[in-house]
């Protein structure tokens, strides 16, 4: 399932390789897109939503993600909470809950 989870970044630099976001500054608010199935399955949400495949996060023992701002911030669905969002993360890198 493509599950949403929202926060606020006071990131300056939201860079990807091959994805420069070089003009943000200050506290922006972030959806950041996941699938609690598969890497694919996000891979195909980003398809659709013409989300382009360069903004994936992939991390070796943890779940894909791509966050979205500005433009894309739309893209997002209904909330998850944020100790759904932390089991998730767990579940997605062998960690067992805390």
């Amino acid at each position: 399932m493509i599950k949403f989870y929202y926060f606020e970044s006071n990131a300056k630099d939201m860079s990807r390789p091959g994805f420069p976001v070089r003009t943000i500054q200050g506290a922006m608010a972030v959806c950041q897109v996941y699938s609690d199935k598969s890497r694919s399955e996000l891979v195909a949400w980003c398809r659709r939503h013409g989300v382009v495949r360069k903004m994936i996060h992939q991390h070796a023992d943890l779940v894909s993600h791509v966050d979205l701002w500005g433009e894309h911030y739309k893209e997002g669905g209904s909330v998850v909470r944020k100790d759904v969002f932390v089991a998730d993360v767990a579940f997605s890198d062998g960690r067992p809950d805390r």
